[in-house]
């Protein structure tokens, strides 16, 4: 199976409602993340029983830890959504997250490619600019206001017969209010990798973590380590400009405990990410790697994650045997 198209019956539909009115979802919420960090804190292994959305593995998922953290990756072509073979473009490329600033403006009219993250508008002027993002609503908004071409690291998983698919969107109107007071009106395209392609500059790799081979866990790090994950895929060498995690501090240079805290104090994420732990915890992990990669040049509050020692060791036993 290659595709599904996403659609709750009107049981789960109600079930979802439930679940999800204001007041249980932040309760639900919040338990899970005292209990994760306690978990992390003293028994990391048990961590994925205070994961209420399969996202992270139980002990029969978790995957051996390899020496080049790509093979924790499986990577499809767009086009026949079988294994990708190529081989890496010997050339380096940058990776700018949300909005101009003093880094961007250094490279914007250079030759050498440019991918921004999660970008909030459209930049009129520059060279090799692609608007890149591993979310589907996001892609979704570049389209509509044609900021293009874009890179988009498609997510797919795998079902309980361990089938690969990805699923892709229906197109309806989204109307929905950000904890910000932002309220958002557009409309989800359709993602079908074809419709994508049509435009020979936009570029497209599909993405899943092996962790996501059984058909139970639906691991996932967020669009920003997916990105850089990506192009370390395509290409030799990359600089990342701008990855802070949501960090106000370098992250590096706080104790252990302010750390482990990190995962878990956002509030805003609540509404619009209730797995915002999870996602960051797979973040952690994978930056951390990335940190120890000669090919690689991070900056930002989260670029030396990889000193935090005693909290990566504890976080790798979460999907590592």
């Amino acid at each position: 199976m290659k595709k599904k198209n996403e659609k709750l019956s009107k049981i789960e539909t109600i079930i979802w409602l439930t679940g999800n009115l204001l007041i249980f979802k932040i309760v639900r919420i919040y338990f899970s993340r005292i209990m994760m960090t306690l978990s992390i804190l003293s028994f990391p292994k048990l961590t994925h029983f205070f994961s209420f959305n399969n996202k992270l593995p139980s002990s029969k998922d978790r995957i051996k830890e390899k020496k080049n953290y790509l093979d924790d990756w499986i990577f499809k072509d767009p086009k026949h959504f079988k294994d990708y073979k190529n081989n890496k473009k010997k050339e380096t490329v940058c990776i700018f997250f949300k909005r101009s600033n003093k880094d961007f403006e250094k490279y914007r009219n250079k030759k050498i490619k440019k991918f921004l993250v999660n970008w909030e508008k459209k930049e009129e002027k520059g060279k090799n600019i692609f608007y890149a993002t591993a979310d589907g609503a996001c892609l979704s908004y570049y389209i509509l206001n044609e900021q293009k071409p874009f890179f988009y690291a498609f997510p797919f998983t795998y079902d309980k017969y361990k089938e690969p698919y990805y699923i892709e969107n229906e197109e309806k109107f989204v109307n929905f209010l950000c904890p910000s007071g932002i309220r958002y009106k557009h409309m989800l395209v359709k993602n079908n990798p074809n419709n994508l392609l049509k435009d020979k500059k936009n570029k497209i790799i599909f993405m899943s973590n092996k962790l996501n081979r059984n058909g139970s866990t639906n691991a996932n790090p967020g669009s920003g380590i997916t990105i850089v994950l990506a192009l370390l895929k395509l290409y030799e060498k990359v600089n990342v400009y701008g990855l802070d995690l949501y960090q106000t501090k370098e992250i590096h240079k706080q104790s252990f405990i302010y750390a482990l805290f990190s995962l878990s104090r956002h509030f805003k994420p609540i509404i619009y990410q209730e797995n915002h732990m999870e996602n960051l915890i797979y973040q952690y992990i994978y930056l951390s790697k990335i940190s120890n990669d000669k090919n690689v040049k991070i900056h930002g509050l989260a670029s030396k994650i990889n000193l935090q020692k005693k909290l990566i060791k504890n976080l790798k036993k979460i999907i590592y045997k």
